[in-house]
């Protein structure tokens, strides 16, 4: 078996895919909420992580990739939000 044939094909990820990745995290305050008692918990966070990934596309997603393209979004996120407050008029 070649190493190509081992490497896995990234997901498209759809507009459709991608809000009901922010709404299953959403659900999971574990995976994200520093507060919660399991945010600390590695394998709390990964079962968590698990079910998220059962709940798009079918599972056909990599919990991995799924982590990876959640810490995109929030990436992006605060990206965005840094530069809507360099932006914003100083009100004296």
């Amino acid at each position: 078996m070649s190493m190509a044939s081992q490497v896995p094909i990234p997901s498209e990820w759809t507009r459709e895919k991608t809000i009901q990745l922010i709404n299953e995290y959403r659900k999971n305050r574990g995976l994200w909420d520093m507060t919660h008692e399991d945010y600390r918990k590695k394998d709390v966070k990964r079962e968590l992580l698990h079910k998220v990934a059962q709940n798009i596309d079918n599972g056909k997603i990599p919990p991995l990739e799924i982590e990876k393209k959640f810490h995109t979004l929030r990436t992006q996120y605060h990206r965005e939000i840094h530069r809507m407050k360099r932006s914003e008029p100083y009100n004296s």
